[in-house]
């Protein structure tokens, strides 16, 4: 299996070969979001809100989550999004979670990056989008992950990058995520509409920023993930990919 049959957005079962339906399965990342104000709030309006996941490395299972906790403000993993993986077969008895980037969100909150591993020394089988409100309740998450028993060690310092996206009439929100190599402090992302955006990573590689577009709107698509070039701190290049 090569990087590319790992990276091919699917969104349905039948687009795998036979022999590998109960081996990887690719899926659309999905979230559903808790975060309509009351009706009859001053804030309460007609919206329209879409939300398109690009796809985690080797996700099994397309995962829906709402969430009203309190979680994940003080570097707490929500134990719903820790049920839910385990409803998906995600983890076992030895698996960790590890906050490794977050980043400020424009309404007030914080998105979180986090991974799930079969233990402290295995490659990541899951990796999780946690987006908590300004007062630390739990907005919404997005899981893309597979089983833990499966060996995904030779793609564990790969260069990739997604965009969890929600759209809207007013604007799109997208948490730009992914991981560079080693020795890279900053992630270059540039999408198919020639627009880029530069963040730095943070734990072993990994990073995580939310980008505002106020020009992409109602039924538009956030552009896709085309180049992905890594940067020391001199700007010096480090590594540098080309998404097909």
């Amino acid at each position: 299996m090569n990087e590319p049959e790992i990276r091919r957005l699917m969104s349905l079962d039948e687009e795998l070969p036979e022999d590998r339906h109960d081996l990887i399965k690719e899926r659309v990342m999905n979230t559903i979001r808790n975060d309509q104000p009351a009706e009859g709030s001053e804030s309460a309006r007609p919206a329209r809100v879409r939300r398109r996941f690009a796809p985690a490395l080797a996700s099994v299972f397309a995962v829906l989550i709402a969430g009203t906790a309190v979680a994940g403000a003080l570097g707490l993993f929500p134990q719903q999004t820790k049920d839910i993986l385990d409803e998906a077969g995600c983890r076992n008895t030895d698996s960790i979670e590890r906050l490794v980037a977050e980043a400020s969100a424009p309404d007030g909150g914080t998105h979180q990056f986090w991974i799930t591993s079969a233990n402290e020394a295995a490659a990541p089988n899951g990796h999780i989008l946690i987006e908590l409100r300004a007062d630390g309740s739990l907005a919404g998450s997005a899981v893309g992950c597979s089983p833990p028993d499966l060996d995904l060690s030779e793609y564990f310092g790969e260069m990739w990058a997604v965009v969890p996206n929600a759209v809207s009439d007013e604007g799109a929100v997208g948490s730009v995520m992914g991981h560079v190599p080693a020795g890279a402090t900053t992630a270059v992302v540039t999408f198919s509409d020639g627009t880029s955006v530069e963040i730095e990573t943070q734990t072993d590689g990994y990073f995580l920023g939310v980008v505002s577009r106020s020009d992409i709107t109602g039924h538009a698509l956030w552009p896709d993930v085309v180049r992905i070039s890594a940067l020391d701190s001199s700007g010096t290049l480090v590594a540098d990919e080309v998404v097909e």
